[in-house]
């Protein structure tokens, strides 16, 4: 999930770049051809940038479940569900990045009228776009089902159990997210107001993702705290707080309490455990110690 992180925070930073340093969102006569130029050269790259995002955010859910010992049949579905989405994001990937040739002739046009180059079909990004959406939907579908399914098997207890695949099942709203995301895919045809009508695409291809890294994450962030909580318990039980000790001057003097269930002389029992008492004398006391 680091890796999906990573790609998703650069997402958005050119995104982000993309809206204040250029002009998604406006129309064509209100934003110069330099700002136009920087809007569609950060189209490009979100658009580069979002297939491996949703492939590597479905992988590392699917690695999660792998680890929870599925059968045979649960396997080959993970294994059948993982590889499709591979494909297709494979597919679309080169799409985007040949659809001008050169590649930057996608944004150079605007600013460069000299500049030789061209672009394919205006309609071959959106039904790529729709099939790789069509595609993923019931893979986040299926395993949001397989989530489940595999949960219920585990041996966690009841509350882990239902906390945990309440969180995975959140894949299926990033699923729902792809196919609300379909409509205005087919907006991403090339036209003099592309950068306007393509706010909503755009918005809800920075959800999606989103979705799917909040789905993936959750169940680890609790098992993380659940796992600090145990300790720092343990630790109230069986230890005693005592104050820090000064960094400078004076002398330790240590005593030191062993468990023993039959004597009580000098021994102390706390908690199943031994417990080490320390006292600390400043420099004018140290006449009076005895060691």
């Amino acid at each position: 999930m680091d890796a999906a992180v990573l790609l998703y925070t650069i997402l958005a930073v050119v995104a982000l770049h993309g809206v204040a340093g250029g002009g998604i969102g406006k129309h064509a006569d209100s934003i110069s051809a330099a700002e136009a130029s920087v809007a569609f050269r950060a189209w490009f790259i979100c658009e580069l940038l979002y297939g491996p995002l949703s492939a590597v955010v479905r992988t590392s859910i699917l690695l999660f479940l792998l680890r929870l010992r599925p059968s045979r049949l649960d396997r080959i579905v993970l294994y059948a569900c993982l590889t499709t989405i591979y494909i297709f994001t494979a597919v679309y990937f080169f799409l985007n990045l040949f659809q001008c040739s050169p590649p930057s002739f996608f944004w150079r046009q605007f600013t460069e009228v000299d500049l030789e180059g061209s672009c394919a079909r205006p309609d071959m990004v959106p039904k790529a776009a729709i099939a790789h959406s069509a595609v993923s939907a019931p893979s986040d579908w299926v395993t949001a089902l397989m989530a489940v399914r595999l949960m219920r098997r585990s041996m966690l207890d009841w509350r882990t159990k239902m906390v945990t695949m309440m969180f995975l099942s959140l894949g299926a709203v990033a699923g729902a997210a792809m196919i609300v995301r379909i409509p205005f895919v087919q907006l991403l045809e090339i036209t003099p107001d592309f950068l306007h009508r393509t706010v909503d695409v755009a918005m809800w291809s920075v959800i999606e993702p989103c979705i799917g890294i909040v789905a993936g994450s959750l169940p680890f962030i609790r098992m993380l705290f659940g796992q600090r909580r145990k300790r720092l318990n343990r630790r109230a039980e069986s230890g005693i707080d005592l104050p820090e000790l000064p960094t400078s001057g004076g002398i330790h003097v240590s005593t030191t309490w062993e468990v023993q269930s039959a004597s009580m002389n000098q021994n102390c029992a706390v908690g199943g455990h031994t417990a080490s008492v320390t006292a600390f004398l400043e420099d004018g006391e140290r006449e009076g110690a005895q060691i």
